[in-house]
């Protein structure tokens, strides 16, 4: 009620004035740009609000137990599944890279490691609520967590992995291992990395707070971010497959090399060769955005409940 009449306010100004709500609004979508006019009007207004400080909302963790049941440590691969919801003419912010990609690659890497590939080291696979509003799932886990942080290898966030050109590679040059671990993987499948500083700015912020090894993986820039053009259509298949095969790389070899102390590669190079190696016969990438959307639907029966804080 409130956003129609809203919407009919600011059509009542715009009277006369030669602009609508809608042109105005595209507008400023096409020019990225604020747009300033003078109507020459008055306007008096009395709101009425309310603001609810907690909300229940849900993080969705599956784990996959690594083959060292004595090593007790794990690593995580994350992603966001919330997003903007809808603007003020109703249209739905879609959200397909931002972050249904990066969700739609992590549960295919848990679908290729559950049936080929055996981690040493635990694998956390957590779907994150608000990151949007303030990265509340991580910081609810990384204050609660399932797995003790002081055991936890490394964190891996997917964010933004469908689209754009180069990938960025973003993680604190303190974790020197863990750039190097990156950087020898991509070399080996051939992919082209831009390294950069940490900056912050999504789910593994909180974890970098924590002191947990941590990456990010992102695609930019991206024209569609955070418009309701971020569909489907825009998400590149080859993206997709690059960032996952190169997660699941990473992830056997931070296993291997922290679970058994070895030098060499070899040995997961070859399980990812037995395993990933098979994304020629993966599914399209209309099935990687339906994955990604039905795990809104699960996130209702989500495993990890918290209320909306951060510390």
């Amino acid at each position: 009620m409130i956003l129609g009449r809203s919407v009919q306010m600011a059509e009542s100004l715009f009277k006369d004035s030669g602009f609508t709500l809608d042109s105005l609004q595209r507008s400023i979508n096409q020019a990225k740009n604020p747009e300033s006019i003078d109507l020459n009007k008055r306007l008096h207004v009395s709101v009425q609000a309310s603001f609810t400080a907690y909300a229940d909302a849900y993080n969705v963790l599956g784990l996959i137990p690594g083959s060292d049941t004595g090593s007790g440590k794990v690593i995580i691969i994350g992603a966001h599944y919330d997003h903007w919801g809808k603007d003020v003419n109703g249209a739905v912010f879609r959200g397909a890279d931002d972050d249904a990609s990066g969700v739609a690659d992590m549960m295919e890497i848990a679908r290729v490691f559950s049936a080929g590939a055996k981690p040493r080291s635990s694998v956390l696979f957590a779907a994150w609520v608000g990151e949007e509003e303030g990265f509340y799932g991580a910081y609810a886990y990384v204050n609660h967590p399932y797995f003790a942080l002081a055991r936890t290898i490394a964190y891996l966030n997917l964010d933004m992995v469908g689209y754009g050109k180069p990938l960025l590679f973003e993680s604190s040059e303190t974790y020197t291992a863990l750039r190097a671990v990156t950087t020898e993987s991509a070399k080996q499948l051939g992919i082209t990395l831009s390294v950069q500083a940490y900056e912050g700015g999504s789910d593994h912020q909180p974890f970098q707070e924590e002191g947990v090894p941590n990456l990010m993986f992102i695609y930019w820039p991206y024209e569609e971010y955070h418009t309701p053009s971020d569909t489907a259509d825009h998400v590149s298949r080859a993206n997709l497959l690059e960032t996952g095969k190169l997660t699941a790389l990473i992830v056997l070899k931070l296993s291997e090399a922290t679970v058994s102390s070895i030098t060499s590669s070899a040995h997961a190079t070859t399980i990812l060769a037995n395993t990933v190696s098979t994304t020629a016969a993966l599914v399209p990438i209309e099935a990687f955005m339906i994955a990604g959307a039905l795990l809104v639907v699960i996130c209702a029966a989500g495993v990890l409940y918290f209320r909306r804080q951060r510390k």
